[in-house]
């Protein structure tokens, strides 16, 4: 038995609600990323100057040169990677879905001028 039209609307609606949520975790997850940067920074600047770098500017530039900011640029890249992905899917669904509208009303004003 097919789907009827009203089954198809109520599936992508819930389609594009799971998809909402999805890029709201993504969201919240570039936050956290965008957060523990200044926490990865502070940390290896407070070991470089164990190590005797004295100025701030030596810290700083062995903190960007640390392996945790190295892995902190790739948890980022993808972080930011996945909420591209989700909001370009959503993006997608939208414009789907005005082309289905546009296409319905097409339709109707066929009907009507015949």
């Amino acid at each position: 038995m097919s789907d009827t039209h009203e089954d198809t609307i109520e599936r992508f609606i819930a389609e594009y609600r799971a998809k909402c949520e999805r890029r709201a975790h993504a969201k919240a997850r570039v936050r956290r990323s965008e957060n523990a940067k200044r926490r990865v920074v502070a940390l290896a600047m407070k070991a470089a100057e164990t190590l005797g770098h004295t100025t701030a500017a030596s810290q700083e530039r062995e903190a960007y040169r640390s392996d945790a900011y190295e892995r902190w640029c790739e948890e980022d890249v993808t972080a930011t990677l996945e909420l591209d992905l989700i909001q370009g899917e959503i993006e997608a669904d939208e414009l789907r879905w005005e082309t289905w509208r546009t296409r319905r009303a097409d339709r109707r004003a066929e009907m009507t001028l015949r």
